[in-house]
């Protein structure tokens, strides 16, 4: 989880889309808005083979990272990376929200110690009975400014993929929602538990989830976040439209 904490995630809301007509690949430049304490920032963004201009100005949010340097595209400044899941041609499918209307500049909660068991190559390995200390808690991440500057490697080391729901246990009275999910051939079923969910959310099989997984701990890590400030809302984040198992985020 090292690795991740480094990650500096911000939803942020788009405010324009153009053409970037000198990128070698197709790709828009968007201009996004984190509030007040990040500002506007814009960047280049290979979204045309799933999106377009009109789509992607409905108010659309979106999870960035906004502490890599800024890096030139076709002579371009991009300064934030807008992050996705690839599709089954390798295009980006946009991380989301579940349309939960968040604040810009919110950052992304981390879901601490959800549980997990075996190796991480084991295919359909399952946890059977849920210890309570390894409950998934939501943790405090980070202050309101943006962390220092990480790097693409930190990022791929923070292994987040993603994952469709197969089954899911609520415990009712005590607020615990178990999840198996299916995470692709090499990283099998995982199981995994996450405390307060929000009720104004419904999680079912084929909804497709994104978490950490660390290859030497096995913990798995769920990226989500809060409908409000005491973290006893879980949003867990999703995609846009359903892509491969064990795509990596990019």
């Amino acid at each position: 989880m090292e690795s991740l904490k480094k990650i500096d995630f911000r939803i942020g809301t788009i405010v324009s889309v153009k053409p970037n007509i000198k990128a070698k690949n197709p790709s828009f430049i968007v201009d996004i808005d984190f509030g007040t304490t990040i500002g506007k920032k814009t960047t280049s963004a290979q979204l045309p083979a799933n999106y377009t201009e009109h789509e992607l100005l409905q108010s659309k949010q979106v999870v960035c990272v906004v502490n890599f340097p800024v890096k030139r595209i076709a002579g371009f400044k991009s300064e934030v990376l807008v992050v996705g899941f690839p599709d089954e041609k390798s295009k980006v499918v946009l991380l989301n929200t579940r349309n939960v209307d968040v604040p810009n500049g919110k950052q992304i909660l981390y879901l601490s110690s959800a549980i997990t068991t075996g190796s991480m190559i084991t295919i359909k390995q399952h946890t059977e009975s849920i210890d309570e200390s390894h409950m998934a808690n939501a943790s405090s991440n980070f202050s309101g400014n943006v962390l220092p500057e990480a790097t693409y490697e930190q990022f791929e080391a923070a292994g987040i993929i993603v994952g469709t729901v197969k089954h899911i246990q609520q415990e009712q009275n005590l607020h615990e929602v178990t999840f198996t999910v299916d995470f692709g051939e090499t990283m099998g079923e995982r199981t995994f538990v996450v405390q307060n969910l929000s009720s104004d959310i419904v999680y079912n099989v084929s909804t497709q989830v994104a978490v950490s997984i660390n290859e030497q701990t096995n913990e798995i890590v769920p990226l989500a976040i809060t409908q409000d400030d005491d973290r006893l809302s879980i949003v867990l984040l999703g995609v846009d439209r359903q892509v491969p198992n064990g795509g990596r985020l990019f």
